[in-house]
């Protein structure tokens, strides 16, 4: 058990509450829509950066909603396409990564960036493959996933290039 005096957990709002000590159980109360689940959420995210395990309940919120604001909270999402499948994939804008979400598991999967300088990939499009192709314009990138191995190339523009929109045409050429 940690003693009071360690570090503990960093919240999000260190001038307002300090650090949780592990091995307690921290229950947050309020009225309905009153914020506290996206407040929860945010200390899970300062636990997680942190490299700690953590568990969140809710008996206001069904699998379905938590897994909605786990995706807007942590996956920033800048566009969706779907594919023929069904999958809906998302650019995890401002975390570098892009998900991949189940609509009938709930199920979501992420494919981060390979590059941590890489952190705004957004505008999806897919090729006649059926992989994915993205802009990352604060990051002067250009790059595309294969949807099939999860690897993920990235060309880099050039400063101030800032790619933002782009199309595949008739050849397989992506345009940007």
């Amino acid at each position: 058990r940690q003693k009071e005096t360690e570090a503990g957990v960093p919240t999000p709002f260190p001038s307002f509450l300090r650090p949780l000590v592990g091995g307690r159980l921290y229950v947050l109360g309020g009225y309905s829509k009153d914020g506290k689940s996206a407040m929860a959420l945010q200390f899970l995210k300062s636990a997680c950066e942190s490299g700690h395990r953590v568990g969140f309940m809710s008996i206001e919120m069904t699998k379905d909603d938590l897994t909605d604001r786990l995706v807007a909270t942590f996956g920033v999402p800048h566009n969706l396409i779907v594919d023929p499948a069904g999958q809906v994939w998302y650019s995890g804008n401002r975390n570098g990564m892009i998900g991949k979400l189940d609509p009938v598991t709930g199920k979501i999967t992420r494919y981060p960036m390979p590059d941590a300088r890489v952190r705004d990939p957004h505008t999806l499009v897919f090729d006649q493959q059926g992989n994915i192709w993205f802009t990352a314009q604060q990051s002067n990138a250009v790059g595309h996933l294969d949807v099939r191995s999860g690897a993920i190339r990235l060309v880099f523009t050039g400063a101030g290039t800032r790619p933002y929109g782009i199309v595949i045409n008739s050849k397989g050429d992506p345009w940007f």
